[in-house]
């Protein structure tokens, strides 16, 4: 888990949330989210060149996918999970 937390950005790892499992998975699946969508957005801009989703999102690249949206990402929930006591 520390690992993890040290390869997130320094203003995630600030908040010290590592010492809570789940908000740090959470945290990296943001974060994941995130530079997935950045990516997204690059290929749509022309900055990128389009194979660069077939190594993160094989599944945007179906023949049947002609327009390639930053909703096709994966969206995480930004639910608070309870921890039981």
């Amino acid at each position: 888990m520390r690992r993890l937390g040290k390869m997130l950005p320094i203003h995630m790892q600030l908040k010290n949330r590592h010492e809570d499992p789940l908000m740090l998975i959470n945290d990296a699946a943001t974060y994941i989210n995130h530079l997935t969508a950045t990516v997204v957005s690059r290929v749509q801009k022309g900055s990128l060149p389009r194979e660069v989703l077939e190594r993160i999102l094989p599944q945007v690249l179906s023949p049947s996918s002609e327009n390639i949206s930053p909703d096709s990402t994966q969206k995480v929930s930004r639910k608070r999970l309870r921890r039981r006591v």
